[in-house]
């Protein structure tokens, strides 16, 4: 963005004070007149949704949705990526929201990004998606990890099912049975005693 002229620099002041003050659509009429001083049209969509979002408005995940088509169409695969994330995050029950992250991360194609950026997903992801949403998302990420990161991601949702005490037992033993097709002999000895454990405990 260049240098902008000190009216518009104030109307970014005024649109933080609007926010903070919960005053809505003073906040988007400042918003859209912003708009006109912005080249990348995705970030101006991803700001929408941000201000959407803290007022709770419905239409946010739409504003989301939009700036994500445009970053790929603009070949900003990382910030797409990073959109749908917060999608997910604000919407985890929404199972469109989760194909399109994985979508993403197979596009994206960064290990290191699934395994630290989905793992801080799956609490919430665990809590909200049925086990077997959760397991087919898995088993389309396993592939681009390494052995270790995928199973750390599996006994991570195994772990986080017993403790929500899942009623989708069969989802659940597939689940046991993949992670231990991950896992070196040892390492499945302790992970059986420690799902042992907590099944007992639960």
């Amino acid at each position: 963005m260049n240098q902008l002229p000190q009216k518009y620099q104030l109307a970014w002041f005024k649109l933080s004070e609007f926010i903070k003050r919960g005053e809505k659509e003073r906040a988007l009429g400042i918003y859209k007149l912003l708009m006109h001083t912005v080249d990348d049209f995705a970030f101006a969509k991803q700001l929408e949704g941000d201000i959407l979002l803290f007022f709770n408005d419905p239409n946010a995940s739409q504003s989301y949705l939009d700036a994500a088509h445009l970053y790929k169409k603009a070949h900003k695969l990382a910030q797409a990526t990073a959109v749908y994330e917060h999608l997910v995050a604000q919407f985890p029950h929404e199972q469109n929201f989760l194909a399109a992250l994985i979508a993403c991360y197979a596009e994206l194609g960064s290990a290191t990004r699934i395994t630290l950026s989905f793992g801080r997903l799956l609490n919430a992801l665990v809590r909200a998606q049925p086990a077997r949403s959760i397991a087919q998302a898995l088993d389309q990420l396993a592939p681009l990890l390494t052995q270790q990161d995928a199973a750390q991601l599996y006994i991570n949702v195994v772990t986080q099912l017993i403790h929500q005490k899942t009623r989708e037992q069969k989802v659940l033993d597939a689940l046991i049975k993949k992670t231990l097709s991950y896992l070196e002999p040892a390492e499945q000895k302790t992970f059986l005693q420690t799902i042992h454990a907590q099944t007992s405990n639960s």
